[in-house]
């Protein structure tokens, strides 16, 4: 019988050990991070978090004191010799960013088997708005069938510190620590909807509110510098795509309405009080606006060939197979979103053949299709989740999956 490669490896937990209190330090002197000492089982555990930075893994990764095994986007997977060092040094689990595929749960079942721990960011993608993402019922499915003691570990700071949107490093206040903690036993006994409540709650963080009842500090360079990656919709005279951002400010290139991003995080204008106070508040007004314009009985006629917006100097490139395989051009140009299908340039992808959609890192938006894997990126400042969150709106128009469930 052919032997076969262990995902655990003696030289993860040699790494870890090596590198561990080198990136204690870092993430203490660089992002101001502190972080509990995790009461998590001596034994292999699953981990939840809710995901705020790119360096979330940094930050658990030093709170605990066993090597963990990530769940992280295939996407790491297609960056070459960096790609082949980060397996080397941690075996990271690759996901598609728009779904939990059986590839990936093998993997995660076979690192039980072997006695490793495992992390996973069950909100699938980086908050945009500072406010915990949706947690869909399946990740409650998959504690259970992984039947590890489950830790729920909770970071707060590391949005207004590094904003997915943003440009740089903000100083000030970053910490993490395990919420709680559920056996195999409780997962057991739990039904699946309790579990999932569970989850939610300890994960959930809206770091605006935490701001108000205890504010902190964040300073940087350039603070609004790329806010349009996340906020899309002037307040004034609703114009798509007219924002744009320099410095601290923040301002609509249509009717000249600007706002000042301060230290805290929060909106501020002269003489005036903002129409909304902060990144959160703005976005869900956006998303409501753009769900009221979907809601419109003219809508599909409307919107069959005029787009409902557009990003132009966009890109089109295919990743074959949807994981660890090379990622080729297929197609440039402007991007348009119909009633019913994604263009760009002469590709077309209709909606009832697209599987699922994300945005990876700031600006990358990504979905799965029948015949695979696909990323768009564009050379300008460009909000990559309004084509997700209206793709999701378009396709359970009619009811069925939550608002909440967008991806991103």
């Amino acid at each position: 019988m052919w032997a076969v490669d262990k995902h655990v490896r003696f030289r993860h937990r040699a790494v870890f050990g090596v590198l561990r209190p080198i990136l204690r330090l870092y993430s203490r002197l660089v992002y101001g991070f502190t972080g509990a000492p995790a009461p998590a089982p001596k034994a292999q555990a699953l981990i939840f978090s809710n995901h705020n930075c790119n360096l979330d893994p940094l930050f658990i990764t030093v709170s605990f004191k066993t090597p963990i095994y990530f769940v992280a986007s295939d996407a790491i997977f297609r960056l070459g010799r960096i790609s082949r060092l980060l397996n080397w040094l941690a075996a990271p689990i690759p996901i598609a960013k728009s779904q939990l595929d059986a590839r990936s749960i093998r993997a995660m079942l076979r690192i039980r088997g072997e006695g490793g721990s495992i992390c996973l960011f069950p909100e699938g993608n980086r908050s945009f708005n500072g406010r915990t993402c949706y947690i869909a019922p399946a990740a409650a499915k998959l504690a259970k069938r992984i039947g590890l003691p489950l830790v729920l570990y909770r970071a707060e700071g590391a949005y207004l510190s590094t904003p997915r949107w943003g440009k740089g490093i903000r100083r000030g206040r970053v910490r993490g620590y395990v919420h709680s903690v559920i056996s195999p036993d409780e997962l057991s006994a739990l039904a699946p909807d309790e579990l999932l409540a569970r989850i939610r709650a300890a994960l959930f963080v809206d770091a605006f509110a935490m701001q108000r009842e205890r504010p902190f500090k964040y300073r940087g360079r350039a603070r609004a510098q790329y806010l349009e990656r996340a906020l899309y919709m002037c307040p004034k005279c609703r114009a798509i795509g007219s924002l744009a951002s320099k410095g601290h400010d923040f301002f609509c290139e249509k009717c000249g309405f600007a706002v000042y991003y301060n230290e805290y995080g929060f909106f501020s204008t002269e003489n005036v009080a903002p129409p909304f106070e902060d990144v959160c508040a703005w976005d869900m007004w956006q998303k409501a606006r753009i769900k009221e314009m979907i809601a419109r009985a003219d809508f599909a006629k409307e919107h069959a060939k005029k787009p409902l917006f557009s990003d132009g100097g966009c890109t089109l490139s295919s990743a074959e197979g949807g994981h660890i395989d090379a990622v080729g051009p297929v197609d440039t140009g402007r991007l348009c979103i119909f009633s019913d299908r994604l263009e760009l340039g002469s590709s077309v992808f209709h909606f009832g053949d697209i599987l699922g959609m994300g945005v990876y890192l700031a600006q990358t938006l990504q979905f799965s299709a029948k015949g695979g894997a696909y990323d768009i990126k564009c050379g300008n400042p460009m909000c990559a989740s309004k084509y997700v969150n209206a793709f999701y709106y378009i396709k359970y128009a009619s009811g069925g999956e939550p608002d909440g469930f967008i991806g991103i």
